[in-house]
């Protein structure tokens, strides 16, 4: 059976659930860690050209092994795929490619389809090996691609900001947006489709609830978010602590909804916040380069509590305050 998809919820979901052990892709970029869940590749193939990202190479080699790290100047296809299934389109491991741009991918299931992209990989593994034989090529390869890598653009996707408010402007307002802040991992939570359905009318007879929404985040019952607040969600590492270049983004909450979900890896976690697809409320502020600097290297680090408090508390003008003041000192 092969199902094709262009909804990036979507793609995020399958692409995990698939657990790729071979990645082929053209580039490698920022936030490519979000989209994989918690089993890396035993095997990605990309492209050292530009468009892909250095940095995000080096980490992949940091994590996997650089013998398990294929270059391909000329690869262009984009493969994820598992035992027993794949996950074949445009997208890039990137998150242009499954954010910001839009994309269309095949999910494929039957075992010929399977096999025949076990023979391409194999294939593109023997002329990467051909190509960079040696570790030291692939280093080589990759200082270069530090002085050619391409500059980053203003994104003219689903995710360009909707307003023209900075964070300065933010913190003077009188009444402000309510914000909460939290990291996310892998998310790992199912749908409880009978509460969904109760809460939200008009989600029954949907299959995929995944891609209804246009976003949906799993909580503890005991964060006290509510209809109308916002969500500042930043890509987080195991412990908690933020990712050098983790993903940061806003997620407006339409629907808060206890029992919405339940999580096998932690069972506190089962108030869903959904975003109906449409027109979002303006953001509270831009997330520039530097707000999103600063608000990594503000945030609490190792206890995860921190980040709870953070979060349950409500303490967000505080910590944006001083995310700002150390903004202005840096202009300084």
């Amino acid at each position: 059976m092969k199902k094709v998809i262009t909804e990036s919820n979507e793609l995020k979901k399958q692409l995990k659930r698939i657990k790729p052990g071979v990645v082929a892709v053209a580039y490698l970029g920022k936030g490519w860690l979000d989209y994989l869940g918690k089993k890396l590749p035993d095997k990605l193939i990309v492209s050292p050209t530009p468009g892909s990202n250095p940095k995000s190479i080096r980490e992949a080699i940091k994590r996997i092994g650089i013998k398990n790290v294929y270059f391909l100047d000329e690869l262009h296809a984009k493969i994820y795929l598992g035992k027993s299934e794949a996950l074949v389109g445009s997208c890039n491991l990137s998150r242009n490619g499954f954010e910001e741009n839009e994309e269309a991918a095949v999910l494929i299931d039957d075992k010929k389809g399977v096999e025949t992209l076990q023979a391409v990989i194999a294939n593109y593994t023997a002329l990467a090996r051909d190509a960079y034989p040696e570790d030291s090529d692939k280093r080589e390869k990759l200082k270069w691609l530090d002085k050619h890598k391409l500059k980053p653009q203003k994104s003219l996707g689903r995710r360009r900001s909707n307003t023209k408010s900075s964070l300065e402007d933010y913190l003077k307002k009188p009444n402000k947006s309510i914000i909460h802040l939290s990291t996310f991992v892998v998310e790992d939570y199912k749908f409880n489709k009978q509460i969904i359905n109760k809460k939200v009318p008009e989600t029954q007879g949907v299959k995929d609830l995944a891609s209804y929404f246009k976003h949906t985040f799993g909580l503890r019952e005991s964060l006290a978010v509510k209809p109308g607040d916002w969500l500042l969600l930043c890509g987080a590492n195991k412990d908690g602590t933020p990712r050098k270049a983790g993903r940061i983004y806003w997620m407006f909450a339409h629907y808060v909804i206890s029992g919405g979900v339940s999580d096998k890896s932690d069972k506190s976690v089962t108030k869903l916040v959904a975003t109906r697809k449409g027109k979002e409320p303006p953001f509270p502020f831009e997330l520039t380069d530097s707000v999103k600097d600063g608000i990594r290297k503000q945030w609490p680090t190792k206890k995860q509590e921190d980040h709870d408090a953070l979060f349950k508390n409500n303490k967000t003008v505080e910590f944006l305050s001083d995310v700002m003041g150390k903004l202005r000192r840096v202009r300084k």
